[in-house]
């Protein structure tokens, strides 16, 4: 074998490996990205929740009782707290199980219908909490707020 076809086969080798390499290195970045993007899908959409529910518990201070058929919604809030708390946002997570804690004896019953609104400082915590959801969409959880 001549020493120009040894050559060849260690060009073709080398540029298999190179192109082997980058193929490697974009599959691992797209899956990273992917992953990354689907964090955030799922992060938003646990503060989407929580600011649906605090909208219903607005929904009951502007009507003044609830619908007939309403039901409380104790059980969605707290798996939504406990979605934002296992992003790791401590704070949102201990608000949103804080107005859970408080709202719960108003709406203890299966039966909330015809029932007045809780105090009103309910519907302040449930204001700020939502107002905090929704910063934490545009920002993210433990970013500066200018």
């Amino acid at each position: 074998m001549e020493l120009s076809a040894v050559w060849a086969v260690v060009g073709a080798l080398i540029g298999a490996a190179g192109t082997f390499l980058g193929v490697v290195v974009t599959q691992r970045e797209t899956l990273r990205r992917e992953l990354q993007l689907r964090r955030w899908q799922d992060r938003a959409e646990a503060y989407v929740d929580l600011v649906r529910w605090t909208a219903w518990v607005e929904h009951w201070y502007i009507v003044g009782a609830p619908d007939k058929y309403e039901r409380p919604r104790t059980v969605e809030m707290a798996r939504t707290a406990a979605r934002i708390t296992a992003f790791g946002d401590d704070e949102t997570g201990s608000l949103a199980y804080e107005l859970l804690r408080s709202l719960s004896p108003h709406v203890s019953g299966q039966d909330i219908s015809g029932r007045r609104p809780p105090p009103d400082g309910i519907r302040v915590d449930a204001g700020a909490l939502a107002k905090l959801a929704r910063d934490r969409l545009v920002r993210g959880a433990g970013e500066p707020v200018s």
